[in-house]
């Protein structure tokens, strides 16, 4: 006759414990304050940027950030496939903050810049800061650079 082997399952975690959980471990291995349950925040991430620029595109500001466009001070990402705009996209920010008396730092991973094209759209190159990196760590460190000034 067989014997069955009766397994005992602990019981799944409470949703509340398992966030409180995995803030803890964030909090460890990142610093106090890398990681806070949305309901404990006191104000939404967007609240404490004071000042916007827009994009020069209307209908893209009413879809990211509800008309405002892109907060100063705070890291822009743009990410897509080969061919999708995303230079064409950041020299219209870029003006659009220059505009503004904003200086602008372009981490560049795919050598997309052309200074042709940054005149054409009516970007100071004086006051663009261009870096050209070939490692997302290169990329890291110089945003980091950035970020400490």
């Amino acid at each position: 006759m067989a014997r069955r082997r009766v397994v005992r399952r602990s019981k799944p975690a409470e949703p509340a414990e398992l966030t409180e959980s995995l803030v803890k471990g964030i909090t460890e291995v990142c610093g106090k304050g890398a990681a806070t349950v949305m309901t404990d925040y006191e104000d939404a991430v967007t609240s404490k940027v004071k000042v916007w620029v827009p994009s020069g595109f209307d209908w893209l500001d009413a879809i990211m950030s509800e008309g405002r466009g892109f907060p100063v001070g705070k890291i822009i990402e743009i990410y897509g496939d080969e061919g999708t705009g995303k230079t064409a996209l950041s020299q219209f920010i870029i003006r659009e903050f220059q505009k503004r008396g904003g200086v602008a730092v372009y981490v560049d991973f795919e050598t997309s810049m052309d200074q042709t094209h940054l005149k054409g759209y009516g970007i100071d190159l004086g006051n663009l800061i261009y870096v050209d990196v070939e490692t997302i760590e290169e990329g890291f460190d110089a945003v980091m650079s950035v970020i400490e000034k």
